[in-house]
């Protein structure tokens, strides 16, 4: 069975390898291997590379350059001239797949599940000391280190 697979894998990359599908500066990768699970919170660092932005929406992402941050599920951040609060205000009308609005009181849960798991999303939220709602579409995050 997995002979066959691979078969079928070599034939597709044959058959759609030639000039006419050739692309300038792209690069296309393929990965296989069996995730432990699709939790990005409590799965290895290649869980969370390969599910988060397939299956999850993140607060922010890299912009197409990679120069910045773009909007995603929040529409707009500011950093406290203190450097000590980072507030954002998020993206209305978003619901989980299950109906669930996603609110601040969402984000919160989500770091606070990250840095308890203490895997690799950890990493990323790790410098956050608090965070607070101050409404359902705002969310206060205060770093262990102000921003400089």
């Amino acid at each position: 069975m997995v002979s066959r697979l691979l078969s079928l894998l070599v034939i597709a990359v044959l058959a759609f390898s030639s000039p006419a599908f050739a692309q300038d500066n792209v690069l296309n990768v393929g990965k296989y291997g069996q995730l432990s699970t699709y939790d990005p919170h409590a799965g290895a660092l290649d869980t969370l590379w390969w599910t988060l932005n397939n299956f999850y929406e993140s607060l922010v992402d890299l912009n197409d350059d990679i120069s910045g941050l773009r909007p995603v599920l929040a529409t707009a951040w500011q950093v406290a001239p203190t450097g000590k609060t980072y507030t954002l205000t998020l993206r209305s009308g978003v619901k989980f797949n299950d109906g669930t609005p996603f609110d601040s009181a969402a984000v919160k849960f989500s770091v606070e599940r990250a840095q308890a798991l203490k895997k690799a999303a950890s990493l990323y939220v790790k410098p956050i000391v608090k965070v607070e709602m101050p409404s359902p579409t705002t969310v206060d995050a205060t770093p262990a280190e102000p921003a400089r």
